[in-house]
């Protein structure tokens, strides 16, 4: 698991070729705010009370449908959950919670220590969710973010989220006007 791939100690270095060139590209920015998207195949709200010793392979266990923060970064990790969750879903028991802190040896971990980041990891769930949804969800906790910083987008608001007719880009599908070394013809 590629996110298990950076010590906890900054001055030990990332394991890893792909850990170490995402490192470089960290080092580079210094983020301020680092939001790292991922997904988990269950809901967390659902199964946050099974044993899970491991994570990476548990059968029993997964952080889908969560947004895992930093302490410093909770305040702003709420707000991204308040809006997805009253805006993108309709089953309680697909909430998504807040989770702190984030995995010790995990990307959003060594942002934070590293450079005082406040750190964000959002995780939706693919288990029974079309692309579509995780997509519009990953959008949303990203627009509530920036809302709340205020960052200015032309694009990504809160509204423009729910419209019908938003379009996404994802990569191997088309259509999409954006080029992307995962497009491919199907």
């Amino acid at each position: 698991d590629l996110n298990r791939n950076f010590p906890d100690n900054i001055k030990s270095p990332p394991i890893g070729e792909i850990a170490s060139s995402i490192w470089e590209m960290v080092e580079i920015f210094k983020p301020h705010v680092f939001f790292d998207l991922h997904e988990g195949w269950g809901f967390y709200k659902m199964l946050k009370d099974n044993p899970h010793e491991k994570l990476v392979g548990n059968k029993q266990f997964s952080k889908g449908s969560s947004v895992i923060a930093t302490p410093e970064a909770a305040p702003l990790a709420q707000k991204m959950l308040d809006a997805v969750n009253s805006k993108l879903v309709s089953d309680k028991q697909k909430e998504f919670l807040l989770i702190t802190p984030p995995v010790k040896n995990g990307l959003a971990n060594r942002v934070s220590k590293a450079f005082g980041t406040l750190s964000i990891v959002q995780e939706t769930t693919t288990k029974n969710q079309p692309l579509e949804l995780r997509v519009r969800q990953q959008l949303m906790l990203l627009a509530a973010a920036f809302e709340t910083l205020d960052i200015q987008t032309t694009d990504l608001t809160l509204d423009s989220i729910l419209s019908e007719e938003i379009e996404t880009c994802i990569a191997g599908r088309r259509p999409c006007l954006i080029e992307h070394p995962g497009d491919i013809e199907i």
